[in-house]
């Protein structure tokens, strides 16, 4: 079981091998990534570590702990099978058609299942349907889908569990998409959900 991690109040000055580095005597890492404004390269102060083996571990150990003069902030975003990056079985394959259809009627939690795993490398890797189904699943728990004024700046903290730009795997695919494609994306998302009066809970 694979363990997605947070890391909080990183210094500007770290990057994503530094964070391995401090990961890596708690467990195995398979990937670290501090995440910065695609339009002007400046640190965000927070990443993730993924870790396949130790994260749970790691989380206990360095959550609060000092790095390069700050206090870390450290939590668990997700958890994950395995079988997600590699499982091309009929019998998930079926699986993951049924579950497409649940996301199709607007089903929250069946959209965000199978963003999970069209986000992850394998059979069914696919960066803008998963921004996709992300958006569809968490705008309708609670994360506004707002920006910060009409020039696609990054997005804004808003409602009771803040932007849902900034969740987990989401982040990733923001910055790998762009900040162009994802505002693109958005308007494509929205006018789904309006054409099955599914409602946005913040703007």
């Amino acid at each position: 079981m694979r363990i997605l991690l947070y890391v909080g109040n990183i210094p500007d000055s770290a990057a994503a091998a530094d964070l391995k580095q401090l990961f890596q005597p708690h467990g195995t890492v398979v990937a670290a990534q501090t995440i910065a404004d695609p339009r002007t390269g400046r640190s965000l102060g927070y990443g993730f570590v993924e870790m396949s083996a130790g994260g749970e571990e790691a989380r206990r150990a360095l959550d609060g702990t000092q790095f390069q003069g700050r206090s870390l902030t450290v939590r668990k975003e997700r958890q994950y099978p395995d079988e997600y990056t590699h499982d091309e079985s009929p019998e998930f394959r079926k699986a993951v058609e049924d579950l497409w259809e649940r996301a199709e009627t607007g089903d929250p939690d069946a959209a965000h299942e199978l963003a999970d795993i069209l986000y992850f490398p394998g059979p069914y890797y696919d960066p803008q349907a998963a921004y996709k189904w992300y958006y569809i699943a968490l705008s309708q728990q609670g994360y506004t889908v707002g920006w910060e004024d009409h020039n696609h700046t990054p997005p804004h903290y808003c409602g009771p569990v803040g932007d849902f730009r900034n969740e987990c795997m989401v982040s990733d695919l923001v910055v790998a998409l762009g900040w162009e494609r994802v505002w693109q994306l958005d308007k494509e998302a929205e006018h789904w959900m309006a054409e099955r009066n599914l409602t946005k809970r913040c703007t």
